[in-house]
């Protein structure tokens, strides 16, 4: 187990329901000036002009609610360590690899191993992420509704 603060933390983010489909809710996060310094932030992009996170729904929100949304620390370091540490050892590996395998343009060759197998890594994590985007276990979770709108 990791014994770092970040793996024990929690971030909370509150924000209105914008969409709820097949128990997972987009929502709208508010404006906060600290978003650029969040360790969560790799969740809800803060360079965009809305910013948005996708949660799990288990209170069946409607679009309008107001909700707390939570994000636990060590599905950040996981994310964290699957978006970008994998790669990472992905690319020097296939460097080391090629280096060691290759005889002729040694340099070229390890390059586009690496590449190649980031490519492979990344592709392989977007088909995945599109068929188990419900129960993975990196999506945050709505933990509170503050508000529900008013039935019409």
């Amino acid at each position: 187990m990791l014994s770092c603060e970040l793996y024990k933390e929690e971030f909370v983010e509150e924000g209105i329901v914008a969409d709820v489909k097949d128990g997972i809710a987009t929502i709208l996060i508010f404006e906060e000036g600290s978003c650029e310094e969040c360790g969560a932030k790799i969740f809800c992009k803060p360079g965009e002009d809305k910013k948005t996170l996708t949660a799990k729904d288990p209170f069946g929100v409607k679009a309008g609610d107001k909700v707390r949304v939570a994000i636990r620390g060590r599905n950040v370091l996981a994310a964290s360590a699957v978006l970008y540490g994998i790669p990472l050892l992905l690319i020097l590996g296939g460097i080391f690899f090629g280096m060691n395998f290759f005889n002729d343009d040694k340099e070229i060759y390890s390059s586009l191993l690496g590449i190649s197998l980031l490519i492979i890594y990344y592709a392989a994590i977007y088909f995945i992420s599109k068929t188990t985007h419900e129960s993975s276990a990196f999506i945050p979770e709505i933990i509170f509704v503050t508000s529900r709108t008013p039935l019409n």
